[in-house]
């Protein structure tokens, strides 16, 4: 029972992120926090925790991020790879919620960088790569 109402929290989660912080770009498509593009298929938007429930984090708009399938699996790889990075993409996802709007020119400047430094990490291992 307890899996069925987290899926239902969760959802609802995530359904009122992405109407707070709509990721639209110039080109209309819904990009996730870390700059790629979602979609309803293949990379589907999920909640990611910014702290992880196993450390205390809550399933509350202040502790989530908006992410792709496909990135929050790259951003995992990087807990274990690169844990500086990792460190570093959560502390933007908590400067977005601190904001509370969709991130400034410079704010997505950075996440550009990051999206960069995480694909030169992530490159050597082609299954984190493959959607």
């Amino acid at each position: 029972m307890r899996l069925k109402s987290r899926k239902i929290s969760d959802d609802i989660v995530l359904d009122a992120m992405r109407r707070i912080y709509s990721s639209i770009d110039e080109y209309g498509v819904e990009l996730d926090w870390m700059g790629y593009e979602m979609d309803e298929d293949e990379n589907q938007p999920v909640y990611h925790h910014i702290i992880s429930e196993k450390d205390g984090g809550n399933d509350d708009i202040s502790n989530g991020a908006v992410l792709g399938r496909y990135s929050r699996h790259m951003l995992h790889q990087l807990r274990t790879l690169d844990p500086e990075l990792y460190n570093a993409w959560n502390e933007v996802f908590a400067i977005i919620n601190r904001i509370g709007a969709y991130p400034s020119e410079e704010l997505w400047n950075t996440v550009m960088s990051l999206q960069v430094q995480t694909e030169q990490v992530l490159k050597s291992d082609s299954k984190v790569l493959r959607k």
